[in-house]
């Protein structure tokens, strides 16, 4: 579930879907703004119609549960209240989910390991450098570097109490496209200790030399 606002530009939803998240379910008008949810069918809504999810939830509870069924007017309200305020309280936990390392989520970082020390970064790019070298590419502008840079921080501090006095961004070769993904190298003071962040799992693989028993967690 989710606002369509936030998706409809989303290149990751196929076209065919975005289409009918984009469309209201009940009036068939193309909308850019309302609900979603995507199951086995994509599904939009408008802000004219929401009223007829209320008239579902109802319906719903009046065929499956016989107690609200027979319940009076004040109960369903009471009922349909307590439901409402749970569903407002998950949904603002799940928005501020989402806003937490949003800029980590835009490069894909999904992935972290602990490598133990390390002290060379003559392939990799401080922040300036990845700036002005991607600058041509709107995926890593500036903003984004400099957001996932300080969610960086924040995400090292939150597993090791510590900030990062080091963040450097390396290239990952991405043989399904030809292209590069970045990934990230961050590294503390207290016993050195360097974090790699990247967006495929398996590029761990290359450097799990002997004696880095590397455990990869995710980041979210």
């Amino acid at each position: 579930m989710a606002r369509i606002s936030t998706i409809k530009n989303e290149n990751a939803i196929p076209r065919e879907d975005r289409e009918q998240l984009s469309t209201c379910l009940f009036c068939d008008e193309k909308i850019s703004k309302g609900g979603c949810w995507a199951g086995s069918k994509c599904i939009g809504v408008c802000k004219k119609c929401s009223q007829y999810l209320i008239d579902l939830f109802i319906d719903t509870l009046d065929d499956t549960d016989e107690s609200f069924k027979k319940s009076s007017v004040e109960t369903k309200m009471k009922y349909i209240e307590q439901m409402g305020v749970k569903r407002i309280v998950k949904k603002e936990e799940d928005s501020k989910k989402q806003e937490k390392y949003s800029y980590i989520k835009k490069l894909n970082l999904k992935y972290y390991a602990e490598v133990g020390i390390i002290d060379f970064f003559e392939c990799t790019m401080t922040i300036v450098e990845a700036i002005n070298k991607l600058s041509g590419v709107d995926k890593y502008n500036e903003e984004v570097l400099n957001g996932c840079e300080n969610d960086v921080k924040e995400f090292i501090y939150s597993i090791s109490r510590e900030y990062p006095h080091t963040i450097r961004f390396f290239a990952i070769p991405d043989l399904n496209y030809g292209t590069f993904r970045l990934g990230c190298v961050a590294k503390i003071q207290n016993n050195g200790s360097t974090y790699i962040l990247c967006g495929n799992r398996s590029y761990f693989e290359g450097i799990d030399e002997p004696g880095y028993n590397l455990t990869v967690k995710e980041v979210y």
